[in-house]
């Protein structure tokens, strides 16, 4: 898992579909897919691509921002900077890290996707104690059972399909 540098979530039951998205939206994007493989967590695709996974992402919302409905399977494209433990620990540790990395005027949102423990109470409080609404900076944690994904993404690092549709005009798939 500490390979891969995507993380791409998709539709619940639709994981053949999703799959073929993955392909044919990375080739339309000029990205070249290494590897893949279904996460433990559901409805999740580990990818590994070449070349920078931030770049390859803003190249898809791009796609996205224009071609809202080839976009029917997956939801969420989002890089991966770093693996670590899933621990409670580790991600207080790694978040407090890469928040004193982003810039002083840098406005910050902390997202965590999936609670990485038993003791999520401590994690969502920690998580809006750093949050700061409207950040042009997030930095997204996915645990996954022992091990977490970490990233510091611009607002166009990630992609959100039901975001771009929202603001498109479209119906959120």
């Amino acid at each position: 898992m500490l390979d891969y540098n995507l993380l791409v979530s998709f539709r619940p039951g639709k994981e053949k579909e999703a799959e073929d998205e993955i392909v044919k939206r990375s080739m339309d994007a000029g990205e070249t897919i290494e590897d893949w493989n279904v996460s433990m967590d559901p409805n999740l695709y580990l990818v590994r691509i070449s070349g920078d996974p931030k770049k390859a992402v803003q190249k898809i919302a791009r796609l996205a921002m224009h071609f809202p409905d080839v976009f029917a399977y997956t939801l969420q494209w989002i890089p991966v900077d770093e693996w670590i433990p899933s621990d409670i620990d580790a991600v207080n540790s790694a978040v407090e890290r890469y928040a004193e990395q982003a810039e002083d005027d840098t406005s910050i949102d902390i997202k965590m996707l999936h609670t990485c423990s038993s003791d999520s109470g401590r994690v969502s409080e920690m998580f809006e104690s750093m949050s700061r609404e409207g950040g042009n900076v997030k930095i997204v944690v996915r645990a996954m059972g022992d091990t977490a994904s970490i990233s510091m993404l611009k607002n166009d690092e990630m992609m959100d399909i039901n975001e771009i549709r929202e603001r498109t005009g479209m119906r959120a798939v």
